[in-house]
């Protein structure tokens, strides 16, 4: 599961606040949680309304609570936990390993958490460029320790119809020739300049999105904006390696009660021996 939090509510107002309600039960869906600008350090404050089902494996430091932009952070079922470990931790990533027996893989499962800033007057494009340049570097040195990798978060980045597949990708365009047409897309058109180096990225790394590539995901908006009629768009993606690609089974978008989040839950199955 992958969400934007948006922040967390103040639980000395309200202490049972609907939004909690909604992302604790999109948790307790998922052994694997990634969440976004969570803007706090203070993640006990889910895992009591999940009774203590799951385990904070990594979360990045917030400098100052409440302002946007900062945290991810990586929970997991508490099973899942025991078998996990951290790799990294920066300002806007983290990565964590599981034991490859756990999910009966030949080698370790590495997970990326990411949160990139969106385009502004502040962050322009040469920063997001910077920024990206990170993220490739910390998925090139994760591609490095293992064959089974997923970097997922919110990458603020509109890929429209963009293609990452190259004649590169020999082995899984045989296996999947659908990977051959263009990505399913609801917003075609929206691409920005971090989708354009997002791609990039994914090309050079000779990685694949899910994002209108998996059953389930046709290129649907993850962003909805609290009030359900602002555009819509897609900032989220979850990125694989080519040996995890044929592993996830479907993804599906979860959108959200109105005014309870900004984003939609970007869900991820996985086929995999002991599951």
């Amino acid at each position: 599961m992958c969400l934007n939090i948006d922040g967390l509510p103040d639980l000395n107002k309200d202490p049972w606040p609907d939004k909690i309600t909604w992302v604790c039960e999109r948790i307790l869906q998922h052994h694997i949680v990634v969440l976004s600008e969570t803007r706090t350090n203070d993640l006990f404050k889910l895992l009591q309304f999940v009774d203590m089902s799951h385990s904070v494996i990594a979360h990045s430091h917030v400098e100052v609570t409440g302002k946007r932009g900062q945290g991810v952070a990586v929970l997991a079922a508490r099973q899942l936990a025991e078998n996990a470990s951290v790799l990294d931790i920066s300002h806007n990533m983290c990565w964590i390993k599981v034991k490859k027996d756990f999910f009966g893989f030949d080698d370790d499962f590495v997970l990326g958490a990411v949160y990139v800033n969106p385009q502004s007057e502040s962050f322009q494009t040469h920063e997001i460029s910077e920024c990206f340049f990170d993220v490739f570097d910390q998925l090139q040195a994760a591609l490095q320790q293992s064959s089974y990798v997923m970097l997922c978060g919110d990458f603020n980045a509109h890929i429209g119809l963009l293609d990452e597949v190259t004649v590169d990708y020999f082995d899984l365009l045989n296996a999947f020739p659908h990977l051959s047409r263009p990505r399913i897309s609801e917003t075609p058109h929206r691409v920005n300049h971090a989708g354009h180096v997002f791609i990039e990225m994914l090309a050079t790394a000779q990685c694949l999105t899910t994002t209108g590539r998996q059953h389930g995901d046709w290129g649907q908006p993850t962003y909805v904006g609290y009030s359900g009629n602002r555009a819509s768009t897609r900032p989220d993606h979850v990125v694989v390696s080519p040996a995890l690609f044929p592993c996830i089974s479907d993804c599906s978008i979860i959108a959200p009660p109105c005014r309870e989040s900004d984003h939609c839950v970007l869900s991820v199955n996985m086929d995999v021996k002991n599951f």
